[in-house]
């Protein structure tokens, strides 16, 4: 079997092309993440980001004092939307009053942009911001480290920790397991087991987990929120996919905190 190559769509358009690549190469094993191409040598990859999304809104929600919350988003594609309505589902799970401003750059390649999108957001009130938006949201800790209010402002990681743009703003991570996905397709790889097909990764799976600091999270809330993410992997919780799914949440129990999870001074899982 021929070398396998990765591919991450940087526009929909990819997920056709490697769907015709594919077809040509048949002994060559593709992984395509966050889009699903036809071919039996084709693994696609999905994640639910819903999951770690509500996760980091039930820390968000729980953490913010201003009740205002921030959400830099890039394009409206299926992943960022799983991140944003599964956010604002986490927030309303744990503080009802909160306010979400959602603000879309359209845009994944414009740090500028997500810096003045999010400096906008913190001056009007908001003190967690959560950008989606690629290397447009890492313009989100430059904002944040500009107006340089340590402990009164934050910033939501995602998909990786980015704490090393603005040390001591990132609250916490909503993490994504790419390299999960990849160093598993290695194997499958190594040990002749791969197959195509499509892959949704969560919270059981090992694919998505959510991140907290010490210091920054409270234990309590971070107590909380890992009850939350318990209740997620029992299915007694199920955040929302889209529009539709978030329009009819209902507002959950809240869980039993698990208690006794400690917290270390770098990201723990």
């Amino acid at each position: 079997m021929a070398a396998p190559i990765w591919l991450w769509p940087a526009a929909r358009t990819l997920t056709d092309a490697v769907t015709e690549v594919a077809a040509q190469f048949p002994d060559t094993s593709f992984q395509l993440i966050d889009s699903v191409a036809e071919g039996d040598n084709v693994q696609s990859v999905l994640f639910k980001e819903q999951q770690i999304g509500y996760l980091a809104g039930t820390v968000a929600g729980a953490v913010t004092k201003t009740n205002k919350l921030g959400i830099v988003g890039g394009q409206r594609i299926p992943p960022v939307i799983r991140y944003e309505v599964g956010f604002v589902a986490g927030v309303k799970s744990v503080n009802p009053d909160a306010e979400v401003i959602i603000v879309y750059t359209d845009t994944f390649g414009d740090q500028d942009l997500g810096k003045q999108t999010a400096a906008a957001q913190f001056n009007q009130g908001a003190d967690i911001v959560f950008p989606i938006a690629g290397f447009t949201g890492t313009g989100a800790y430059l904002a944040a480290s500009e107006l340089n209010k340590p402990g009164e402002i934050w910033v939501i990681g995602v998909d990786a920790a980015q704490d090393h743009l603005a040390p001591g703003y990132e609250l916490c991570v909503a993490q994504k397991g790419v390299d999960f996905a990849v160093h598993q397709a290695c194997g499958q790889i190594a040990d002749g087991s791969f197959v195509g097909g499509t892959l949704d990764l969560g919270l059981s799976e090992g694919g998505v987990s959510i991140v907290m600091y010490e210091g920054r999270v409270p234990e309590d809330v971070a107590a909380q929120t890992l009850g939350y993410q318990q209740a997620i992997i029992d299915g007694t919780i199920t955040p929302p996919v889209d529009d539709d799914t978030l329009a009819a949440f209902e507002v959950p129990e809240a869980p039993a905190p698990i208690e006794g999870t400690p917290l270390a001074g770098t990201p723990v899982a």
